[in-house]
């Protein structure tokens, strides 16, 4: 029924204002000129239905997650709502590519984005797993992560590798799964 979510339609409208440009890539001339805002609902009910928690993007960019976080403790909503980092794994160049270019919301930084184009094409996804298991243990770290999200889509094999070399204890199943 709805195209686009509230955060979803304020991205598009910065979109268009500040780069001048549709979600198609079209250009627009002139750019609209206006004062994005939205607006919440405190009082709303039903209050005891608002979110325990929050999943973000994928974290690439350890450094700038952090400070993100760090304005979250500022205003006290770690405390109130658990928030879990977004990780996972690059399997393959063309998903590198694919993250940094098309997803919203998603930064790849240089030097991530140079790692994982520098080794083997067929190394790729062993990189990305070491990688995402680095940002584990860093995002562990930061104060006011409840958590990581494991954004593991059709590579769910990489779990156990990504804890077990993150310090994380993994407890396998009589299966060995």
């Amino acid at each position: 029924m709805f195209d686009l979510d509230s955060v979803q339609l304020l991205w598009t409208l910065r979109t268009m204002r500040d780069q001048g440009v549709l979600l198609s890539g079209r250009s627009l001339d002139p750019a609209p000129e206006c004062f994005a805002g939205a607006v919440e609902n405190p009082f709303a009910p039903p209050v005891g239905f608002r979110a325990q928690f929050v999943q973000t993007q994928f974290v690439f960019d350890v450094p700038a997650f952090g400070r993100w976080l760090a304005q979250v403790r500022d205003l006290g909503l770690y405390e109130r709502c658990a928030i879990l980092a977004g990780v996972g794994t690059v399997r393959s160049r063309r998903a590198l590519d694919f993250m940094r270019d098309q997803v919203p919301g998603v930064v790849v930084p240089d030097g991530v984005y140079r790692r994982l184009r520098a080794v083997p094409a067929d190394r790729t996804a062993a990189e990305g797993t070491r990688l995402a298991a680095e940002t584990v243990q860093q995002v562990a770290e930061l104060p006011g992560v409840a958590g990581v999200h494991l954004l593991v889509a059709g590579n769910e094999q990489a779990v156990p590798a990504i804890l077990e070399s993150a310090g994380i204890c993994v407890t396998r199943g009589p299966d060995g799964r």
